[in-house]
């Protein structure tokens, strides 16, 4: 008995039952990146605020250095002391209602407060992202 001929074999063919157009998938692919991009800015936000809390007292005590040099040679208003020192106590009183839960704070303080602590170091953050894109291109 020899082989069976190739006619005696039957073929398989293997077709998908309701292929993709082209036009699906594009669409499927586009979603797809609307929702991978609003997961990149999420993790970029999670991972800036880090990112500010770190910079922004280097911030404030390169500002006082900066301050005090200033204020050697050119003795610097009694008013910006006393607006470095209330902006100070509250970012204080502030800290003091997180971190040890003590205090009271109105709406108005709570934003100030939030504000001096996290917009120094978003401003920097934003700044030098902007140089690391103009180095790039």
């Amino acid at each position: 008995m020899g082989q069976p001929s190739d006619a005696a074999i039957p073929r398989q063919r293997f077709v998908i039952a309701q292929p993709e157009t082209f036009y699906k998938a594009q669409k499927r692919n586009r979603r797809a990146t609307w929702r991978m991009s609003f997961l990149c800015f999420v993790a970029a936000l999670l991972m800036g605020i880090p990112l500010t809390l770190a910079l922004t007292p280097l911030f404030y005590a390169v500002t006082i250095i900066v301050a005090e040099i200033i204020n050697y040679f050119s003795p610097l208003p009694p008013e910006f002391w006393q607006n470095l020192t209330a902006l100070g106590q509250v970012a204080v009183k502030v800290g003091d209602y997180y971190i040890n839960h003590k205090g009271q704070l109105d709406p108005q303080e709570l934003a100030t407060g939030l504000a001096l602590i996290l917009l120094p170091g978003i401003v920097i953050a934003f700044v030098l992202w902007i140089g690391v894109l103009t180095l790039f291109r």
